[in-house]
């Protein structure tokens, strides 16, 4: 089941907004709203743009860069004019990034073809080599899309649909999947386990979806909790380290933002049941480099690869 933001369309506005937007409502309508990011539709009113697209990137599973005509003309205008701020670059260096290192989809469209390796900065020369995909003008449009759909669920999951609607226009309910709990028939007394959670009830069938009457829940630990103690710990100190980033008043908020990566690219990977210690390394290593020089910061930081050295 994709996540929330998972799919991630970068563009530029002066280079291929028309098409952008006919590709945006096809993914829309295929894998839903949430799960598909585009700057103008998804971006709260009143956040920091800077910062959500920063956040946003580091949190999606594929990003489809999207590169038109004019689209390495306008690269090359701002690498020349230094105060110009390129945010569609920084979307795809982000993405590129060992911290992140996601799949990215160039995706070219009105005839445009992939830069050379050789005329791109050093944060972007890894596109040049990723296996592109081109979008047509109709009559070829919606099938170019169905190939881009495809290797996207690859990457992001099937959505799950709730019903199926058949040709004849009526309704019909799928069969129950691996979630669905089928209702037990009338009992004096019922109770269930899931894990560590038990639910239990008087004189009415229910399931674990649906109960009814006098029923208690109990949950008999915390499942948070890391069984590693030493995973648990450290998992405690990157805690302490992300709200201490938050505070600080030595980065601005979009380096806070790109500082936040790799602290939750590492939580997530320590909260799993068998944490991949090369993953954990390298990300650690990548936060230390991303923090280095942050005074107020060292001690911890310092604490954090201890305890993550142990976990």
């Amino acid at each position: 089941m994709p996540l929330p933001n998972s799919i991630f369309i970068s563009y530029r506005r002066s280079d291929s907004n028309d098409i952008v937007g006919r590709i945006y409502d096809r993914l829309r309508e295929h894998f839903g709203k949430a799960i598909v990011f585009k700057d103008v539709d998804s971006i709260p009113y009143g956040d920091d743009f800077r910062i959500h697209l920063v956040r946003t990137v580091g949190q999606c599973q594929v990003l489809v860069a999207v590169i038109g005509s004019t689209w390495f003309k306008t690269l090359q205008e701002r690498l020349i004019g230094k105060d110009q701020q390129d945010w569609v670059r920084t979307e795809i260096e982000t993405a590129l990034g060992k911290e992140i290192a996601i799949p990215v989809i160039p995706l070219l469209v009105g005839g445009a073809n992939m830069p050379n390796e050789n005329d791109l900065p050093k944060g972007l020369k890894s596109l040049a080599h990723r296996n592109a995909i081109q979008v047509r003008p109709d009559p070829d449009f919606h099938m170019d899309l169905d190939r881009l759909i495809l290797r996207l669920e690859e990457i992001v999951g099937v959505l799950e649909l709730a019903t199926q609607t058949p040709t004849n226009g009526s309704s019909i309910k799928p069969e129950p999947t691996a979630m669905a709990i089928a209702e037990p028939s009338a009992q004096s007394a019922q109770s269930q386990s899931i894990g560590n959670i038990t639910i239990s009830g008087n004189n009415n069938p229910f399931n674990a979806v649906q109960a009814r009457g006098d029923v208690n829940i109990s949950q008999t630990q915390t499942q948070t909790k890391a069984a590693n103690p030493n995973i648990q710990a450290a998992l405690d100190a990157v805690g302490d380290l992300k709200r201490a980033i938050a505070a600080i008043d030595d980065l601005d908020e979009t380096e806070k933002a790109m500082a936040a990566i790799p602290v939750q690219k590492l939580e997530a990977e320590l909260k799993k049941p068998h944490p991949d210690r090369g993953v954990v390394d390298k990300t650690m290593a990548t936060l230390q480099k991303a923090l280095d020089g942050v005074v107020t910061l060292a001690g911890l930081i310092a604490k954090v690869a201890a305890l993550v050295a142990k976990a």
